[in-house]
């Protein structure tokens, strides 16, 4: 074998052992932890496409127990997220005006706000410079 193949060999198992040891480690609370987080943004959204979906609705959707959807309600209520059993619809809802909509700007617009916000935020003109930086930073991204 030649010299770089060993050199691949070594760093290959070196790698294998590091993930196993990590895996032993961190155990299966890791995936758990992972799939909660995805199940949490799957209700969210959920919640906001459709009405009138009541907990045995979302559980059926993410394929848990129907105490499982209660306690990861809760969770988005601790969490900040409004959640609440809306009895008109008979299903959960996320209360109004939680969340902004999408704004959507053309090329030329976004370019515009970029340098008016640029120009203002130079010369520290605004309260708000800092969440002035971040919206140029979400517009350039």
């Amino acid at each position: 074998m030649s010299r770089s193949g060993e050199c691949f060999s070594v760093a290959r198992l070196l790698m294998d052992w590091q993930f196993s040891i990590a895996r032993r480690i961190v155990g299966s609370s890791m995936g758990r932890a992972y799939t909660r987080v995805h199940r949490l943004m799957r209700l969210i959204s959920a919640i906001n496409s459709k009405r009138g979906l009541d907990a045995a609705d979302l559980a059926r959707l993410c394929e848990v127990h129907v105490r499982t959807v209660y306690r990861d309600l809760e969770t988005l209520n601790a969490s900040g997220v409004p959640c609440s059993f809306d009895t008109e619809s008979r299903g959960y809802r996320v209360r109004p005006g939680f969340f902004m909509p999408p704004v959507e700007l053309t090329f030329e617009e976004a370019m515009a706000m970029v340098a008016l916000l640029e120009q203002i935020g130079d010369g520290e003109q605004i309260p708000f410079l800092g969440a002035a930086s971040r919206a140029v930073e979400k517009i350039r991204s």
